[in-house]
């Protein structure tokens, strides 16, 4: 069975927006303040053409994985050298994304409950959903995503009442400088389109990964533009930065005639499913980027020890959420540029010299 070009841009979606949607408008609004949707709009572009460029390279090779392209392009060994580093890396962030949903359940759901817990709940979820492997999570999350559309529609339209266009203004107040400063944080965010990478074996027209990426970096972008936006317009721009999550604060503020409250919970609903397809696709991207490079077949036997190492580091490795957050805006945009953005580009620079003509053809 193969996914299509449509539930391929909508795992893109669930790999970006769920921990970006908790950090991006903090992160965001400290740099840009109330032209934070210009900085969205930035890092949307910049997130297109990043897109486009590693979808360009998968199908300069179509029909071989990444480690086949990288095995042609630059030898065995560095396929091997690269494939250990590539694991690392979703590793990284697959215990990173764990410890952020311990974080916000803990603070904002439910605080007696021990963070250990979360980590082992998500963490099965995560190996179920593996173990019935990519097509069943592909359907499953296209299910996911098309409830949390029609969540944040809902949302805009039962607050609409309560905006403060005035949130906006003045435009041109913030200098550009700190409007492109602004931009960096959620560039990193939607710069893990590069899961399109280990998508490809499975979609069923290969030929269509540019339109794949591309659209999946499209939505996202718009629904982090009316996620920033939204919480723009209720909230103060100075005091957005004191909020430890902006986005949910904004869905316990919606309340029609005091009959219809707490939409909330399906705030938390959408995210968690979304959260467990991020994790599963980032313990996927572990796994299969340890195992394609040296041929193992039997992944399931890895699966198992990471998992339990992602929930000790996870249990381990930030001692309150101010390191979190100055992890979510320092130290992982560089982390996740460098495994996302220089290494995908230094593949194209060599597909184009090895080539010896333009890339930008169909």
């Amino acid at each position: 069975m193969k996914i299509s070009h449509l539930q391929a841009s909508f795992l893109i979606v669930s790999t970006i927006f769920p921990t970006a949607v908790l950090t991006v408008p903090k992160a965001v609004g400290g740099y840009s303040m109330q032209s934070a949707w210009v900085s969205i709009l930035i890092a949307t572009a910049l997130a297109l053409f990043t897109a486009y460029v590693i979808a360009t390279v998968c199908k300069k090779h179509q029909g071989q994985t990444i480690f086949q392209i990288i095995e042609k392009l630059v030898g065995g060994k560095a396929s091997k050298v690269l494939g250990i580093l590539f694991s690392f890396y979703y590793f990284s962030v697959f215990f990173y994304v764990l410890y952020q949903f311990s974080d916000f359940m803990t603070s904002s759901v439910m605080p007696e409950t021990p963070s250990v817990v979360f980590h082992i709940i998500l963490v099965l979820q995560v190996m179920y959903a593996l173990h019935l492997g990519i097509e069943v999570m592909a359907r499953a999350n296209s299910i996911i995503i098309f409830f949390a559309l029609a969540t944040f529609a809902l949302s805009m339209l039962l607050i609409f009442k309560d905006l403060e266009w005035q949130h906006l203004l003045p435009l041109t107040e913030v200098p550009f400088s700190r409007i492109l400063l602004g931009a960096y944080p959620p560039f990193a965010w939607f710069s893990e389109v590069t899961i399109i990478w280990l998508l490809v074996p499975y979609l069923r027209y290969a030929d269509k990964v540019r339109k794949t990426a591309l659209f999946g970096v499209a939505i996202t972008g718009s629904l982090l533009l009316g996620t920033i936006v939204g919480t723009l317009l209720v909230y103060n721009p100075n005091y957005i930065t004191f909020l430890k999550y902006p986005t949910f604060n904004v869905f316990r503020e919606i309340k029609v005639a005091n009959v219809f409250q707490r939409v909330d919970i399906l705030f938390i609903t959408v995210w968690i499913g979304t959260m467990v397809m991020k994790a599963a696709l980032l313990m996927f991207g572990a796994v299969y980027c340890l195992c394609e490079p040296f041929k193992v077949n039997q992944r399931g036997a890895i699966l198992l020890p990471i998992a339990l190492l992602g929930v000790m580091y996870a249990n381990s490795s930030w001692r309150c959420t101010q390191h979190l957050d100055d992890y979510s805006v320092y130290t992982f945009p560089i982390f996740a540029l460098f495994f996302n953005i220089l290494l995908p580009f230094v593949l194209f620079l060599i597909t184009f010299l090895r080539r010896n003509r333009t890339v930008f053809e169909d």
